[in-house]
């Protein structure tokens, strides 16, 4: 999976994991990380997510005009209908990932999809109820078990005690070693994670000697974090002491 932040010419930036997958683009740009409250598209996304499972995403997204004409659009009420001659069919068709475990746990979700709507209302109460207890309140009691020494979501007198509930440092230990992770994901010392290029602003005529040149610039700072990197891991070496 490629690492970090992109810029493209236009300006825009976004993860780098589209690469230049104009599809994958289109998926980072209108659906990764955006909330949906339609019934079938959830269903569809769960369902695909399972299809996904040992498998880059990439591959269901260039498959997934296949799955919706195959699985009746991801209508789960009309799915809840499919017999073993539905199941032997979609065995058979090349458009889709064929693993007959995961086509049947579809069948067998659509059932319960109609049981949670059932007793629900939708999918969407269902699966959003769960945000509900994602409050200000609740940051703030992580802030103080987890990082008692920032404000938080409030705001705190000067020289207030902020660490009177903390019995041991677990969660703070956690959070930072949590944070480590994601950076280490996010920004790869081992890997170049971003790209500087011409804005809007470099003439057309101008921009592949300027992209060039930025490219260059951007080989030389990734080097030297690179060597950075390197200098510090041989300092944490014990026989280095």
């Amino acid at each position: 999976m490629v690492h970090g932040i992109t810029i493209d010419a236009n300006g825009v930036s976004r993860c780098a994991w589209p690469g230049n997958d104009e599809l994958y683009i289109e998926y980072h740009d209108k659906e990764w990380g955006y909330p949906e409250g339609n019934d079938k598209k959830l269903f569809e996304k769960i369902s695909l997510e399972g299809f996904q499972a040992g498998l880059a995403w990439i591959t269901i997204l260039r498959k997934r005009e296949h799955f919706r004409e195959a699985f009746s659009n991801f209508d789960f009420n009309k799915i809840s209908k499919y017999g073993e001659k539905e199941i032997q069919v979609l065995k058979s068709n090349a458009g889709i990932v064929r693993h007959e475990g995961k086509i049947r746990s579809v069948i067998n979700n659509s059932h319960r999809a109609k049981e949670l709507i059932s007793e629900k209302g939708s999918l969407k109460n269902y699966f959003w109820y769960f945000s509900q207890f994602v409050t200000e309140d609740l940051y703030d009691e992580i802030f103080e078990y987890c990082l008692p020494q920032r404000q938080g979501f409030k705001n705190y007198s000067a020289g207030q005690r902020r660490d009177d509930k903390i019995f041991d440092e677990t969660a703070v230990v956690g959070v930072q070693e949590f944070a480590s992770r994601l950076q280490a994901g996010i920004v790869p010392n081992f890997a170049r994670w971003a790209d500087l290029v011409g804005g809007q602003e470099v003439p057309e005529e101008e921009r592949l000697d300027v992209n060039k040149a930025l490219d260059d610039v951007t080989e030389y700072v990734f080097e030297v974090l690179q060597n950075i990197w390197e200098m510090l891991s041989e300092m944490s070496c014990p026989e280095r002491f």
